[in-house]
């Protein structure tokens, strides 16, 4: 197996087949102190170990390919990852992170052992980098992190990809996909009932039908309406009630909830919160992974409008 050429920052690019270890770098232990000794071996033993796990995560064999030698403005953090596989959570990454400039969002994969920091611009990411690669971290209790660059391609299949499997969407795993779950007179009728509840709004503040209600609130490219509970998409947990269209479900969600039930017999829980994403035409949902900080086990997704 031939080894890749290694850049300057050390690790950015790696070639690790199943059964060989983490390629570490040369040095001469003669030159180092006994605690040095111990302490470059402890470095190597984590950095094994890490990159191992991420490997087995994606079911991978080589890290060739992936990951990038220069500075790009995406952080793959190989090994703090979210829910069983790992201790982080949105605001003790931003915690990490936010500190340096240009730092725009930390981005979690369920059940993964990896996590991603995202910056305006590749040099920006690499003031992160520099000081965060192969370094304890105050935050996740002198945890050693180990930071790859990643392009914007690279960052789309790691954020969206799953492992094959003789399952494309395997209910093990707690994903269920139900086509045709509502029929296209309904889909028009939901539609039109979100319309209807924003000219009702409109109506009860004196405000022209060409207007926007108030109530919706612009994020990035998208537009939000919550319903029962806010939503604070900077601490990623509830938010202020008074942000919220109704502290009620409207009427017209309610006969939909006991077919879920049916589709999904797992769904035993009372619902209490609903938030209409509203995309203009040309806007598209970005790469992302939904928070589960402010709810409990179960998120249900009905797409309206488009495939």
């Amino acid at each position: 197996m031939s080894s890749p050429d290694l850049p300057e920052a050390p690790f950015a690019a790696l070639d690790l087949s199943s059964d060989s270890e983490h390629p570490t770098p040369q040095s001469d232990n003669k030159a180092l102190s006994r605690r040095e000794r111990k302490a470059q071996f402890r470095l190597n033993k984590h950095r094994t170990d890490a990159y191992a796990a991420f490997l087995r995560s994606e079911n991978l064999q080589s890290t060739a390919h992936l990951f990038d030698p220069r500075p790009r403005k995406t952080l793959c953090i190989i090994n703090l990852g979210f829910g069983a596989a790992g201790c982080a959570t949105s605001s003790r990454l931003e915690q990490v992170f936010s500190a340096f400039a240009g730092f725009e969002r930390v981005v979690l994969k369920h059940n993964k052992p990896f996590s991603f920091a995202r910056f305006r611009s590749g040099d920006e990411a690499k003031a992160a980098y520099d000081a965060v690669h192969e370094k304890p971290c105050d935050v996740f209790g002198g945890k050693l992190l180990f930071v790859e660059y990643l392009t914007h391609v690279q960052f789309a299949r790691l954020a969206d990809h799953e492992p094959q499997s003789s399952q494309v969407l395997d209910e093990s795993r707690g994903l269920f996909y139900v086509p045709d779950f509502i029929t296209k007179s309904e889909e028009q009728m939901i539609m039109q009932s979100i319309r209807d509840d924003e000219e009702r709004e409109l109506r009860m503040r004196g405000i022209q039908n060409d207007a926007q209600s108030d109530k919706w609130f612009k994020i990035q490219d998208r537009f939000v309406k919550h319903y029962g509970h806010s939503f604070d998409y900077h601490t990623k947990h509830v938010g202020d009630a008074s942000l919220a269209a109704s502290l009620e479900l409207p009427a017209w969600i309610r006969p939909y909830i006991e077919r879920i039930r049916s589709a999904v017999p797992s769904y035993t829980c009372q619902p209490d919160q609903l938030t209409i994403q509203r995309y203009p035409p040309g806007s598209g949902i970005a790469f992302h992974t939904d928070s589960h900080t402010a709810f409990t086990d179960t998120l249900v997704i009905v797409s309206l409008g488009t495939p």
